[in-house]
């Protein structure tokens, strides 16, 4: 009994283990749902005209980025050798297409011979690395999370037990 008496006084008086997201220096990167929203009226604001797309960076971590896109319109067709891109639909909805082949005229570009997809609120993509992509089409506006997520090594060997 009073080992127990004192393993419970000493477990009272040790302090509690600190919150992850409390602690000073803690790995990885957080960003708030103010700074986020904060971020989407930057992007708003930044909307110029003819052009279909703004957005503002919202962290890097080591060779990690993520960005908020705010999507008017149509935006240029593009292609990240070496990144694949995810993709999470905040607000509103419009087509994505991925595969194909990047045509460009003038300052603009689009796709063709690629995949259309409707996209929506709560969807949750990824486009591999070096895959041709493009937003030709917006309901009104799309909002989306962008995070650039940098090849990994190639693999050399397989091994199995």
């Amino acid at each position: 009994m009073n080992r127990f008496l004192i393993a419970a006084s000493l477990a009272a008086m040790a302090p509690a283990p600190a919150m992850a997201q409390d602690a000073p220096g803690a790995p990885g990167a957080y960003v708030t749902a103010g700074q986020i929203a904060a971020a989407r009226a930057r992007a708003v604001a930044g909307v110029r005209p003819g052009h279909g797309t703004s957005s503002q960076a919202l962290m890097t971590y080591g060779p990690y980025t993520a960005k908020l896109e705010y999507h008017t319109g149509p935006n240029i067709a593009n292609a990240h050798p070496g990144q694949a891109e995810l993709f999470q639909a905040l607000e509103g909805s419009g087509a994505m297409v991925t595969g194909g082949t990047i045509v460009r005229s003038g300052e603009s570009s689009s796709i063709v011979g690629g995949t259309e997809r409707r996209i929506a609120a709560g969807d949750v993509f990824i486009v591999p690395e070096g895959m041709p992509h493009w937003f030709p089409r917006v309901d009104g506006h799309l909002v989306m999370i962008s995070v650039m997520l940098p090849a990994p090594a190639p693999i050399t060997a397989i091994t199995t037990k």
